[in-house]
């Protein structure tokens, strides 16, 4: 591949700066599916020859599914991706980082440049992002936090090139417009920085509520999209790009997929805590197709195993922060169950909910016949068993019909009786005691046995 041709690379930053046990019992999946998403309109344009995406090493589906990929541990992987980036020299890479991960992305794009210079552009995204570099609704000014990437940068707290492009946002078009655009400016033999003078462009290009900022001589630098809405009906699967190599035991398939209804990037409650709240992540977006998304993923899923993994044993996980993000109303999942039944449709699958939603009758009675065509898991946050923590909960709105607890174990009653499996995330350091801490676990305990 000529110099002046576009080589792609993309990664989940490490979690972890080593293996300290030869078994762990992690819940993190093989596949970076947030990263998947973000890059799946890019990947897709590239495997059908679009433009200079088309041109590039992601226009080979071997080539793509080897260059999008997630780290753990950075002291353990840091020689595998020394060579990736030697054989691969990507002139663009994509970092995606949680909060967790924000330190081993800074390790991630230090290496980068040590080993390619300034022939490689590094664009930072993903959810610690997302929560610390936002625009403020009630204000309509962008935030950027004490934890902010950008801010960081022109403190200089790191080093202030180590990122050469921040984004936040839904920001699929985005990152495929930057694709493309940097495509260009090689070809014509020029800096990929170049790319600074037409940021605002691609507010007429790129749609989506998404946010893009640098650093420019100690200073902040950030653009805004016009937020025009992205059709996720029209978004491609990113099993059918990616494939699927995951798998978590709890459905009892030979893998599990990741599948996401595009209905928000974040969820329709707004708890102090979470970086998923509404207020980092905006309202919901197409409620209205959700279910019909969700379908057409599930259809493409089954499909992809079937064709590469030659199994019909396959799960779905899905990644809504509330299953079709329906806050009280039950009609997005019931019209699934409508959509799965009339095409004799079914596929083991499960999602979130919070306990209120478990416990709202009309829920319950849409999650049973969720049931009939798969559904056999629950994932819910029950964070605290400290009352007080729990009533400044935004999604704790049933706190004046009994206690945040006695409601957890009627959701499990529920859920115990319906014959789904049910799982419980306990969040630590939201200000109860270590006493709190001891009898939660306790009571987790007794629910199990």
């Amino acid at each position: 591949m000529a110099d002046k041709d576009l080589r792609l690379m993309a990664l989940s930053a490490p979690h972890w700066v080593k293996r300290v046990a030869k078994e762990t019992f992690s819940l993190n999946s093989e596949s970076p599916f947030s990263l998947q998403n973000a890059v799946r309109l890019a990947a897709n344009r590239a495997l059908n020859g679009e433009g200079y995406l088309g041109k590039s090493n992601w226009a080979n589906k071997d080539a793509l599914r080897q260059s999008v990929f997630l780290m753990q541990y950075w002291q353990d992987e840091k020689a595998d991706l020394e060579q990736k980036l030697r054989e691969v020299r990507p002139n663009v890479l994509f970092i995606g980082a949680m909060t967790l991960s924000f330190p081993g992305a800074i390790e991630v794009a230090k290496l980068a440049k040590e080993i390619l210079g300034e022939d490689v552009f590094i664009v930072l995204g993903g959810k610690h992002a997302n929560e610390t570099f936002f625009e403020d609704k009630k204000e309509t000014r962008i935030v950027n936090t004490a934890g902010s990437p950008l801010r960081l940068m022109a403190e200089g707290k790191i080093d202030s090139q180590v990122f050469d492009l921040v984004c936040s946002g839904p920001s699929e078009e985005l990152i495929a417009e930057i694709s493309e655009k940097i495509g260009e400016l090689r070809s014509q033999g020029k800096d990929s920085r170049e790319i600074y003078k037409k940021i605002e462009s691609f507010a007429d290009t790129a749609k989506g509520d998404w946010r893009a900022g640098w650093v420019e001589n100690g200073e902040i630098r950030q653009f805004q999209s016009r937020k025009n809405s992205i059709d996720y009906s029209e978004m491609p699967v990113p099993a059918e790009i990616f494939g699927i190599k995951g798998k978590f035991e709890v459905y009892g398939t030979e893998i599990t997929a990741h599948a996401f209804s595009d209905t928000s990037p974040g969820c329709t409650f707004d708890c102090f805590f979470c970086s998923e709240k509404a207020t980092i992540n905006g309202p919901l977006q197409d409620k209205k197709h959700a279910a019909d998304r969700l379908l057409k993923q599930f259809k493409a899923i089954k499909e992809t195993a079937l064709r590469e993994n030659h199994t019909e044993s396959v799960s779905v996980f899905v990644e809504d922060s509330t299953l079709l993000n329906v806050g009280k109303n039950p009609d997005q999942l019931k019209h699934l169950a409508e959509l799965m039944r009339a095409e004799n449709f079914k596929i083991t699958f499960g999602g979130q909910f919070t306990v209120d939603q478990l416990l709202d009758p009309k829920i319950q009675e849409a999650l049973l016949e969720l049931k009939e065509v798969g559904l056999s898991y629950v994932f819910t946050g029950m964070e605290t068993e400290d009352e007080e923590v729990a009533k400044q909960m935004s999604k704790n709105i049933g706190r004046e019909s009994g206690s945040w607890v006695g409601r957890n174990e009627q959701a499990v009653a529920f859920l115990k009786q319906a014959e789904i499996k049910y799982g419980i995330a306990i969040l630590l350091g939201l200000g109860e005691n270590q006493e709190t801490r001891l009898k939660q676990l306790d009571q987790i305990g007794k629910w199990q046995k």
